[in-house]
């Protein structure tokens, strides 16, 4: 797959301006914090809110007025959804206090009123602490570190790449395997800190997902994970302009509204 194939892989994500941000961010491969030890919140989230109150949004999309019961249990595919209740300001710093990080200002607004949809990882506390329901890939201690933009990291890939050991430059089996384990876990490590800053907002299925960095340069902004297939990070556009976290809920919202509707239809039929 060439370079331009694989920046049109998503409509919504397309390659923006190249930044030259230091190398330093990769760190030592001794030093890596897994995913295994990451502070992210397992258990189920218990808040949810009380009163259910019929509320109208604009369809984002220009196609009317949508009418969705906030806190309704939404029909999201094969899933039952709940709309998380909002989290008051003590709520917000505190967690923001245990993560070391301050949240982005419209995401923060969405933590105050969390009335969109329950498809978005949602921010709650639980035994462990603070981290996002049903997210296992946010890896929190590494959320403190500055988000890398792809272009920072390109020449270092494509050195490990032409290292990966092969199998018929080895004689012995096992100096083989050694050389392997040892690339793997410096690939590992390589992996995992390319969503240093960033948040899993959103598993999209597949092996998808949709990130919000929220430290350096790029705090704000969304991007789409799609190395399961394409192998790259790309930001999220829209008219050639970064969308916002509040662009990208309101079309997010009325895809999960239309499958609602479209799943009551069917299951009247």
């Amino acid at each position: 797959m060439s370079g331009k194939e694989q920046e049109s892989f998503s409509v919504e994500a397309v390659a923006s301006v190249s930044e030259d941000l230091p190398r330093a961010w990769l760190g030592s491969p001794a030093k890596a914090v897994g995913r295994a030890s990451s502070s992210v919140c397992r258990d189920s989230c218990t808040r949810v809110r009380p009163a259910v109150s019929q509320e109208r949004h604009q369809d984002p999309v220009g196609e009317g007025e949508l009418v969705l019961q906030s806190g309704a249990a939404l029909p999201l595919g094969n899933q039952l959804r709940t709309c998380p209740a909002p989290l008051s300001e003590a709520e917000i710093r505190e967690a923001e206090a245990e993560l070391g990080i301050a949240f982005p200002d419209q995401y923060r607004e969405y933590l105050r009123q969390q009335d969109a949809d329950g498809a978005v990882n949602h921010l709650c506390r639980s035994a462990a602490g603070w981290g996002w329901h049903e997210d296992s890939d946010t890896n929190c201690d590494l959320l403190t570190t500055a988000f890398p933009h792809p272009d920072s990291y390109r020449v270092y890939e494509d050195e490990l790449d032409a290292r990966e050991p092969l199998k018929e430059d080895f004689s012995d089996h096992n100096t083989y395997k050694a050389a392997g384990e040892q690339w793997g876990a410096e690939y590992e490590v390589f992996q995992e800190r390319k969503t240093s800053g960033a948040v899993f907002i959103q598993d999209n299925g597949c092996g998808f997902s949709t990130l919000l960095v929220v430290t350096g340069p790029h705090r704000g902004s969304l991007w789409f994970d799609g190395r399961a297939t394409c192998d790259q990070i790309l930001p999220l556009n829209l008219g050639g302009q970064s969308v916002s976290f509040t662009d990208w809920l309101a079309r997010r919202y009325a895809l999960v509204v239309r499958s609602s509707v479209n799943a009551a239809l069917h299951a009247g039929a």
